[in-house]
């Protein structure tokens, strides 16, 4: 029996020309030229039917976890911020809760998915980074209902996990800041960990939801287990969501009007097309590939092939 649960139907790639496959950064170029207005588009949709998720994600920055953070600085920071810019201590925390509350939030859709939608999103940027046919618009909507159940527990969990996650690692942080010792040393490690560990597994999650019938607890098993077989794909890919957020903190600190621009037209589906990249060779490796070597019966009542429109 294969390590990872079985799927129902799988993806077929077309390639064109005799060449052969990029790989790499040179294939995620090309893959993102070829067909950037379709980014955009897709981006724009995701964007606009994330937007319940955003203000979920705002409101916990707002009212939790921010107001943590600013107990943490000291007493006269803020006031020194105010004098600077000849306003009150209430309007500079007002608006750096606006703006960083936005950061994150955004960093947050991208890493963890914007909701329900994220199942037809993935689909279609599934399909894209594997050079698969898809009509954006439809198959958007098409996944996005066909999973809808899938996706719905799926997107709940990840709001329960990263807002307890994040929750825990600023509470932690602020009693070994007041209080010190091993102990809470270690829990900060602990839920530090399991925050990075959930959100390398969360580059496999909705591409198991839109390839494969299984359910949530083969997906997360699946995605807990590709994670460390990849190994130093998963850093990698840490070291890119790393990146990739200092790399927003920067545009929305410097250039706020033109990182607005940039997340709403395409700093989203940027990031998400190199998260298929780096996970599909691991899940055809240990998914795929495995499966094609289970016998003939196992086969046969597992695959199914998915056929996929231009």
């Amino acid at each position: 029996m294969p390590l990872f649960n079985n799927y129902n139907r799988e993806p077929k790639i077309i390639l064109t020309g005799n060449e052969p496959p990029k790989k790499g950064a040179a294939l995620y170029f090309d893959l993102f030229t070829r067909k950037f207005w379709n980014y955009i588009r897709l981006n724009f949709l995701y964007v606009l039917t994330s937007i319940v998720t955003f203000a979920f994600y705002w409101m916990f920055m707002a009212v939790f976890l921010l107001p943590m953070i600013f107990n943490l600085l000291p007493a006269d920071a803020f006031e020194e911020i105010a004098k600077m810019n000849n306003s009150s201590v209430t309007e500079i925390q007002s608006s750096i809760t606006l703006s960083l509350g936005a950061i994150l939030s955004v960093l947050l859709i991208v890493f963890f998915g914007g909701g329900i939608f994220s199942a037809g999103y993935n689909y279609v940027l599934r399909n894209y980074a594997r050079q698969e046919n898809a009509f954006l618009f439809s198959d958007y909507l098409e996944h996005t209902k066909k999973n809808f159940w899938l996706a719905f527990f799926a997107s709940l969990i990840d709001k329960i996990i990263v807002c307890i996650s994040l929750f825990g690692i600023v509470f932690y942080f602020s009693l070994l800041k007041t209080k010190g010792g091993a102990l809470y040393i270690a829990a900060l490690i602990l839920i530090t960990l399991v925050f990075e560990i959930y959100a390398v597994m969360h580059a496999y999650t909705w591409t198991q939801i839109v390839t494969f019938k299984l359910n949530l607890k083969q997906i997360y098993k699946n995605a807990f287990l590709l994670s460390f077989a990849a190994g130093f794909r998963s850093i990698a890919y840490m070291a890119a969501m790393f990146g990739y957020t200092v790399l927003m903190f920067f545009l929305y600190i410097r250039f706020m009007p033109v990182a607005v621009i940039v997340t709403i037209l395409i700093a989203i589906s940027a990031f998400n097309l190199g998260g298929h990249l780096y996970s599909y060779p691991v899940i055809k490796k240990y998914m795929l590939d495995n499966n094609n070597n289970a016998s003939d019966n196992e086969q046969q009542d597992n695959i199914t092939e998915e056929g996929n429109e231009e």
